[in-house]
């Protein structure tokens, strides 16, 4: 047997092996009907000689899909449906596998999925690597000189067209492309539930998966994070006599999944300040969305980078998923504000702290940013005169003038923004107090108690106005 035998050979047996321990299967995947139909024209053509045929078939595939580790497996199971053998190569044997000859007679009919990596990558014209140009014309020059007698079909996966060099997506090479829409929020919800396991988790987990779908999406969707989450979150129900449920998933997006004990908290002035910090984000997101944005949690335990924590409503962050309004950017930055105005408002203005709201502000700022210098956002948005007079964009880099015209306008809207949320807090004191003598006293509060909160104070509320 020959050296480029013993490659193929072995990778064969090694994606074999791999293919065995996958426990996914295409009913796993969501809208790939397209790939189930290519899987069956693979099946009905393996032995068709024609070259036309498998021109139509395609030799390169290219799966354009957010989360390209996926790629390998569709193939994987692909291959398995149509009969095909199943290779994959590794993104840093790309480079190499290739100088030795592919045992096609004993291989096809076969798949080969290529990790994808630098092989791949864009050639920069001003800085040329004559290595890698070398490398990516001889690869497209084995996919282009298809044999329908012995049918190898190559196949990778990229995020966005412009992962892969151009000079690749061409007739003959990786000419059909099948686009994995994104997920809708339940099945990430879904897909993630499936991980920690639908048997350990609770109806707030299992009947709400858009809203988990929600928290995936905003907290981490990335499959290699979910992966650590999902096993930490096993050893949390490991050594809880309970089903997990929501609050569980929310903690643990909010802390991370390292484990530590509660760092205690050295003085009540300290425990006033984190209370009242975190207090004026919960009535801020109360008051400012009349109770639509409930916050899911809300805690006065320290953390390693934070005093507290308040999680906004998933439900109410599912209404302008990625398609954010005005009124949701000025809702935020208002939440976002009220720590540092609660802080003003009950310990008074030389008593606020310095850092605690340093990211906040950050946050803000950088809203104020996209809306001012890149969406052409007015500040007077609410007069219908002045909407048009802010639609000059900042393109690629901005210059001198626009920073300062960015700025200027920053400054006025968040000025504009903490007046509006202190006169609010002005209205409804007793509201921000209950709120931080409950923290004070609980450290934590759950959405179903910030609710009770607040509906008891609008009880009260309405009929002292009686």
């Amino acid at each position: 047997m020959t050296n480029s035998q013993n490659y193929w050979e072995e990778k064969l047996s090694i994606s074999s092996i791999q293919i065995t321990k996958n426990t996914k299967t295409l009913d796993d995947f969501h809208r790939i009907e397209t790939i189930k139909s290519w899987g069956q024209e693979l099946a009905l053509s393996k032995d068709n000689k024609d070259t036309n045929n498998w021109s139509l078939i395609g030799h390169g595939i290219l799966y354009l899909m957010d989360n390209i580790e996926d790629g390998e497996i569709l193939t994987s199971l692909v291959a398995q449906k149509a009969h095909f053998s199943f290779i994959s190569v590794p993104k840093h044997e790309v480079m190499d596998a290739f100088k030795t000859e592919i045992p096609k007679e004993t291989l096809a009919p076969c798949l080969i999925y290529l990790e994808p990596g630098d092989w791949m990558k864009s050639l920069d014209k001003e800085k040329p690597d004559l290595d890698l140009e070398l490398i990516q014309r001889y690869l497209q020059n084995i996919i282009t000189n298809f044999d329908p007698n012995f049918p190898i079909v190559f196949t990778t996966s990229v995020k966005r067209l412009a992962d892969i060099d151009s000079s690749f997506r061409k007739q003959g090479v990786f000419d059909r492309r099948f686009e994995i829409t994104e997920r809708t929020l339940i099945e990430k919800g879904h897909d993630f539930v499936m991980q920690i396991g639908f048997d350990i988790c609770d109806t707030s987990i299992t009947k709400q998966l858009d809203k988990v779908g929600k928290l995936v999406d905003h907290e981490y969707d990335d499959r290699r994070i979910q992966g650590v989450v999902a096993i930490a979150l096993k050893r949390i129900h490991a050594k809880i006599n309970r089903q997990l449920n929501f609050l569980d998933l929310i903690d643990m997006s909010s802390h991370g999944s390292g484990e530590r004990d509660a760092i205690p908290v050295h003085s009540d002035k300290y425990l006033n300040m984190i209370a009242a910090h975190e207090a004026g984000h919960v009535a801020a997101a109360m008051l400012d969305s009349n109770g639509l944005n409930i916050p899911e949690y809300a805690t006065a335990f320290p953390g390693r980078d934070f005093g507290g924590l308040v999680v906004d409503s998933y439900d109410y962050m599912k209404t302008y998923h990625r398609q954010m309004s005005y009124r949701d950017y000025e809702h935020k930055i208002r939440v976002g504000l009220g720590g540092r105005i609660a802080e003003h408002f009950i310990l008074g203005a030389e008593n606020m702290t310095v850092n605690t709201a340093s990211s906040d502000l950050e946050s803000a700022t950088n809203m104020c940013r996209t809306m001012f210098g890149f969406s052409g956002i007015s500040l007077d948005i609410r007069n219908p005169e002045n909407v048009s007079d802010n639609l000059a964009v900042i393109v690629e880099r901005s210059t001198a003038s626009e920073d300062v015209h960015v700025e200027n306008l920053t400054r006025q809207f968040l000025k504009k923004q903490y007046d509006h949320v202190f006169n609010l807090f002005s209205l409804n004191k007793d509201l921000i107090i209950q709120i931080i003598n409950r923290l004070k006293a609980q450290r934590v509060l759950d959405q179903k108690e910030l609710h009770m909160i607040y509906e008891s104070y609008l009880a009260k509320s309405i009929k002292k106005a009686a």
